[in-house]
């Protein structure tokens, strides 16, 4: 997931992704963070891309899961079983003092993220980032194991942003990204990059502590709390798709968790705990 421009890593993997609609030039990317770690609520260590090994699904609705780097709601069942997946945000302010002046926090929702998903990951969203005390805000989109993209669209604080991602060809995804406040929308079509095989068998709404290379996620940025709305699997309510309720939990410490599902199964927040 997203890593600031200020802290590009030196590893990178070539945009490979086919795209009908080209977004603006902008800021090189960086790699994305591994996905959350499946399993009951002891954590493990994070695993990287890659197929994760099944976990027995804990009885009741909203099993609470722990990763030590995404916090939200992660629907997972059998390959094939997503097609879409969508909500609205309200972008919230990063504040910069202290432990988290260098740090990250991405937004987004995407497909394929975790269980199954065979190292890959198809999704869009805005960063909450802090750069040398300084708040930054990004749009961007990403199809892993390719780079992800920057758009140049302005963000800030209070904007609402609305983002979809989802497939619409036998391997072709759509990803949507608008800002509903600035009255700006990015369209971008995109295949998976070369050799990649997703499995459309999880889908996410998350708030990410990106990783780096070596898979140790970043300081979280302290982004108060975000408010996820119209949150929709399928089309249908994300509370339908049985989802994980994800804390994100690292040495012991709880960082970010998201509060029960509401408003008909679409809507949660989201908080900032610890960095």
């Amino acid at each position: 997931m997203p890593v600031p421009r200020h802290a590009l890593l030196a590893a990178t993997v070539a945009l490979v992704a086919i795209l009908g609609s080209a977004p603006p030039a902008s800021a090189a990317p960086s790699r994305t963070a591994a996905p959350p770690v499946q399993g009951p609520a002891a954590i493990r260590p994070t695993w990287p891309h890659g197929a994760l090994p099944g976990f027995p699904r804990a009885a009741g609705p909203a099993a609470t899961r722990g990763s030590r780097n995404w916090s939200g709601y992660v629907a997972a069942d059998k390959p094939g079983s997503f097609t879409s997946v969508e909500a609205h945000w309200i972008q919230p302010v990063a504040n910069c003092t202290g432990a988290t002046a260098d740090s990250v926090a991405a937004l987004w929702v995407g497909l394929d993220g975790s269980r199954a998903g065979r190292g890959t990951v198809q999704q869009t969203g805005t960063t909450v980032s802090c750069v040398d005390g300084r708040p930054e805000y990004l749009a961007w989109y990403e199809m892993f194991p390719a780079e992800q993209v920057y758009y140049n669209d302005p963000v800030e604080p209070g904007d609402e942003l609305w983002a979809r991602v989802a497939i619409i060809g036998t391997n072709r995804y759509e990803l949507l990204l608008r800002n509903v406040t600035k009255k700006w929308t990015e369209l971008s079509y995109a295949e998976p990059p070369e050799g990649a095989d997703p499995k459309r068998a999880s889908a996410e709404v998350v708030v990410e502590a990106a990783s780096r290379v070596a898979g140790e996620p970043r300081v979280l940025t302290d982004f108060g709390t975000v408010s996820f709305t119209t949150a929709k699997v399928n089309g249908q309510p994300l509370g339908d798709s049985d989802p994980d309720e994800v804390t994100m939990v690292r040495d012991g410490i709880v960082r970010a968790t998201p509060s029960p599902l509401t408003d008909g199964g679409t809507a949660f927040e989201l908080t900032w705990v610890a960095n």
